[in-house]
């Protein structure tokens, strides 16, 4: 971990240099990179938050307040909103740091002020921009509402902080509250004001309801575009599925490397048809069988009482409820008063293999909730489907918490793809040193989730069947193409001065079927030398 010593504590330098009342250091590269890195290492998160890091202090002036008003947006005050929103950018890449870091939020109250708070700057975190400006949403005082909405906005991308700010502030309850306000301005004037901050609220409010992807700047176009792609899905739909035809044909056949050889090919001729669950579920079972495969052993669940079923925390209670909305949203599930009694099992068994988080862990395990959809909440089948996937090469750098138990970093697999990056795309790698922000870091905290707030459902289950049909190097290649696809908009972005916007879209159009051949290229040219730092076998194909 670059500017770390040997400890695991921040460098000097960065500790000793850091001015607690300079907001434009934060648009220093170098600065923002260091802080990814050891916002990820408790010991270091802690002598940051020591060293004043996260307080309010450089953005006060970012709070409502007469002066800023008085003054309006000005360059320097835009220079202290980019400053911000990168830290808070930054932050959203751990839902561990922002634990610690929320945790010294001061909730405002009706009379608070800036000079109320003048003496407390060093001992409030920045975090405390969100409460304060969230609800001044009245049109003379719109920009301290949009400021704290952009903040939001990019937490949310984090489905983890979702939950926890949801928790903390009730915002669902807040974000009612808001829309009630602008129908009641509508009932006076009969007008109804669209604008960017109303976008943002109906965005944010879709968000903290259910995870997925709403996009507040799809143009119409767009829309166009996505239906007729879903019409053409349709039609697909309707003709022999390839893929479903050689698992059938094949079934009861011999399951070797050759086999496995075909069945890749079929799969990549089928990339652009939608997959089904179905589908998936007879892949992962098929694949299982094929000898000389597998690199791990499947995790053997043991037998669990009903008595003894997890008592869900709050913050997993919301989880739960969200990955329940998403199934019901997605066709995956029936709306049924069982699923989340049958959820409930379903953890309750998975924490017999893994360790139960602590108490206020903020954490979830999104990889289990993925494959407890595609199962359409079987309990027995999600385990029996879970234990399978835990064998193939892949997942251990997929599933958090399988990583975790096996004591596999990641460290390696995220230099690697660092590495990878400068040698295929060097502009976007400098883009990113540019912007101080590890694309690698961004890509895991996403990973982590499922890909939930990124990818469309479909793109998910074959994100699914890449980790299940091809080693380990591909999930690499993966994740390059994710911006060799999005490099223009990227670039363009860096003139447009709106970088991080651009970069939590980078995935909402993705098709691994538009990238299949560049990834099957970057097997050939790189898989000897990857396979050499990960340790698989290279001659699957």
């Amino acid at each position: 971990m670059p500017f770390l010593d040997r400890k695991g504590l921040p460098a000097d330098i960065f500790c000793k240099d850091f001015q607690t009342d300079n907001a434009y250091q934060w648009n220093e590269p170098s600065l923002r990179l260091f802080v990814s890195y050891a916002i990820n290492s408790k010991k270091s998160l802690e002598t940051l938050i020591q060293y004043n890091y996260f307080t309010i202090r450089p953005f006060q002036n970012l709070l409502q307040s007469e002066a800023f008003y008085m003054t309006g947006f000005t360059t320097t005050q835009k220079e202290i909103y980019r400053a911000f929103m990168s830290i808070i950018f930054i932050i959203s890449l751990s839902s561990e740091a922002f634990k610690e870091i929320v945790s010294q939020i001061k909730e405002p109250d009706a009379e608070d002020s800036i000079l109320n708070l003048e003496e407390e700057l060093n001992r409030v975190s920045v975090l405390y921009v969100i409460p304060c400006n969230l609800f001044y949403y009245s049109d003379s005082q719109s920009i301290f509402h949009f400021i704290a909405l952009s903040a939001l906005r990019v937490l949310f991308q984090n489905i983890d902080i979702c939950i926890c700010l949801s928790l903390k502030f009730n915002l669902q309850e807040r974000m009612t509250d808001m829309e009630n306000f602008a129908t009641n301005n509508f009932k006076k004037s009969r007008e109804i004001i669209i604008d960017e901050c109303s976008l943002l609220r109906n965005e944010l409010n879709n968000l903290s309801c259910c995870p997925g992807i709403y996009s507040s700047s799809l143009t119409h176009s767009e829309s166009l575009q996505s239906e007729q792609k879903f019409k053409t899905a349709v039609q697909k739909r309707k003709q022999l599925n390839d893929l479903n035809k050689f698992l059938f044909d094949t079934k009861k056949g011999l399951h070797d490397l050759g086999w496995l050889k075909n069945l890749r090919k079929t799969f990549l001729s089928t990339l652009k048809d939608e997959v089904k669950c179905s589908t998936v579920l007879d892949i992962v079972e098929q694949v299982s069988k094929c000898g000389g495969y597998l690199a791990g052993k499947s995790i053997q669940w043991s037998l669990l009482e009903k008595k003894y079923l997890s008592k869900l925390s709050k913050f997993d209670e919301m989880a739960v409820s969200l990955v329940l909305r998403y199934g019901e949203k997605n066709n995956l599930l029936n709306e049924n008063k069982d699923n989340k009694e049958n959820y409930v099992q379903f953890l309750s068994r998975c924490e017999t293999y893994f360790t139960p988080p602590p108490e206020n862990s903020v954490q979830f395990d999104w990889f289990s909730a993925t494959v407890f959809l595609i199962c359409s909440g079987n309990i027995d089948r999600s385990l029996q489907i879970l234990s399978l996937l835990s064998a193939f090469p892949s997942t251990v750098y997929s599933w958090l918490q399988l990583a975790g138990k096996r004591g596999q970093s990641w460290s390696m697999f995220g230099q690697l793809i660092e590495w990878l990056l400068s040698a295929e795309l060097p502009k976007i790698y400098f883009l990113f040193q540019t912007k101080g922000v590890s694309w690698w870091l961004v890509y895991q905290s996403w990973m982590r989730q499922c890909f939930l707030n990124q990818l469309q459902w479909n793109e998910i289950l074959q994100w699914i069947l890449l980790i299940v049909l091809y080693p380990v190097d591909y999930q690499i290649y993966y994740s390059i193409s994710v911006l060799k696809c999005s490099q223009e908009s990227l670039l363009l972005s860096d003139q447009n001065d709106n970088f991080f916007d651009a970069l939590m879209g980078v995935m909402h159009n993705y098709h691994l079927g538009d990238q299949a051949r560049y990834l099957n290229h970057l097997h050939k040219k790189y898989s000897t030398f990857l396979s050499q730092n990960l340790q698989f076998t290279a001659d699957y194909i």
